[in-house]
């Protein structure tokens, strides 16, 4: 039930046609082998991952509470983790 008005919510947001952010305690590895969860996806433009941790705590971060937690953003089908520091981008398709 909570999911489900949580996207009834996030498409009335969409009408705004603003860019819509979501923090969430999930990793973005989790949200994605769960198809519920996997269901937002679409309805958002950035995702802010992971719990905050009080021992990762970092005022200087954009968006983000703790060091552990991951900026991804929604590209056509896919979303990319922005704050990774590999040479390599995370990425995670939606199809």
């Amino acid at each position: 039930q909570p999911l489900e008005e949580l996207k009834s919510f996030l498409s009335d947001l969409r009408a705004l046609e603003k860019p819509i952010l979501l923090w969430t305690g999930y990793r973005m590895y989790d949200i994605m082998q769960s198809e519920k969860l996997k269901s937002v996806l679409p309805l958002i433009d950035y995702l802010i991952d992971g719990e905050y941790q009080e021992s990762l705590r970092d005022t200087t971060l954009k968006l983000r509470g703790s060091r552990n937690q991951n900026i991804w953003k929604r590209e056509e089908n896919k979303f990319v983790n922005t704050t990774s520091a590999k040479r390599e981008k995370e990425e995670y398709f939606l199809d």
